[in-house]
């Protein structure tokens, strides 16, 4: 998983699963906000296109990507090391990542396609609470861990039992997360 680096900034976010969709759309949100933003994603390919489109635009000194995937704990891992200190503390961090099963029903889905989507939501959310909220803290200033789930019973565990002090979580169950310059 190879990391492409580019410059400084001074608030600096973290999108997984940022190659298309919401996680794309965040990647633009925090430039235009002025934050410096690490992303990852699986396929190196569209990884190259984002860095190129921001280029382009003339923000390239702001953005890292790398090449990871949220079901992997070595990936996630990799990633949190490959964040650029250049680039400043982790102030937000998104887990965008997630699968939706390829759209139709739910009943429907194919056992492969549900399988995904269950590694990829849980699993991967999972294996991100567990990397994540110790390199905030680590990083030893305050930040907002952002989940977007809709999980109560998941939100209840990792705020009692996983955030550091230093590092508030916000949940954005219903509507899109709150991409505010508050860090």
């Amino acid at each position: 998983a190879g990391a492409a680096i580019h410059g400084a900034a001074r608030k600096h976010a973290v999108v997984t699963g940022a190659s298309q969709g919401l996680g794309r759309a965040l990647i633009d949100a925090f430039l235009a906000r002025e934050y410096a933003v690490s992303f990852c994603a699986r396929r190196q390919e569209r990884i190259e296109e984002i860095l190129a489109e921001v280029q382009i635009r003339g923000l390239g000194d702001r953005i890292c990507g790398v090449c990871a995937d949220i079901e992997s704990a070595a990936d996630m891992a990799a990633f949190w090391k490959a964040l650029p200190t250049r680039l400043g503390n982790v102030t937000v961090w998104i887990n965008n990542a997630g699968y939706a099963g390829g759209g139709g029903k739910f009943t429907d889905l194919p056992d492969e396609s549900l399988r995904h989507m269950l590694t990829t939501n849980l699993v991967g959310t999972a294996i991100a609470c567990r990397v994540v909220p110790a390199g905030l803290h680590a990083q030893g200033a305050g930040a907002r861990l952002v989940w977007l789930t809709r999980s109560r019973l998941f939100r209840r565990k990792v705020q009692r039992h996983i955030m550091p002090r230093n590092v508030r979580a916000q949940w954005a169950a219903e509507g899109g997360p709150d991409c505010s310059t508050q860090a």
